[in-house]
């Protein structure tokens, strides 16, 4: 029975990362300097590490903070963060 509880917790798991993995694909992102000034866009995580050489997951990974605060040399955010930034400023 512990053994049902585990591959189930491991199986939903894998289908977050997979969801979320999607869902960044499909989000446009910035790319920003390390002191945070706008260089370019991209349509995902996808168009600009393919562009850039850059791997795409580790732009996801900083565009939702996780663990990496930069990646490629560069700062990243999604475009829908970017702009709620700039509305604060």
């Amino acid at each position: 029975m512990l053994k049902d509880i585990y591959y189930t917790s491991t199986k939903e798991e894998i289908k977050k990362i997979v969801d979320q993995a999607k869902n960044d694909s499909k989000k446009r992102v910035v790319q920003l300097s390390l002191d945070g000034e706008f260089i370019d866009e991209f349509e995902s995580t996808r168009e600009a590490g393919r562009i850039l050489g850059i791997d795409s997951s580790s732009i996801a990974k900083v565009c939702r903070r996780e663990k990496l605060k930069k990646t490629g040399g560069f700062k990243w955010m999604f475009r829908d963060d970017y702009d709620c930034m700039r509305s604060k400023n």
